[in-house]
């Protein structure tokens, strides 16, 4: 029987610098596995690929994906065009953009 509830990907930003996308099941909402997921990927990705910098981008109205992000170590950047990068259409009005700062 097939137990997936989610997904993590880690997209190529540019060299050694990727960026990290989550999604859930909704029935799995709240149980605390979305941060669980980001964690152990994030470990074995370390492990394996060593980056330089994980990144993500979170729409502001998703509070639920932005509180999984912060609490598995993201913090928000003040996204700057000249400096920061991004595989998403980035909008300041309406995304978030974190960096993971712990390599």
């Amino acid at each position: 029987k097939d137990q997936s509830f989610g997904y993590v990907r880690f997209d190529l930003v540019s060299k050694k610098h990727f960026e990290i996308s989550i999604g859930n099941l909704p029935s799995k909402y709240g149980k605390g596995l979305g941060s669980l997921m980001l964690i152990e990927s994030i470990k074995k990705f370390k492990k394996t690929i060593k980056p330089l910098l994980v990144s993500a981008v979170v729409k502001k109205f998703n509070e639920r994906s932005l509180r999984c992000f912060l609490k598995s170590k993201f913090q928000i950047i003040d996204f700057k065009e000249n400096k920061h990068l991004t595989i998403n259409n980035f909008s300041k009005k309406k995304d978030y953009y974190l960096e993971l700062k712990q390599f």
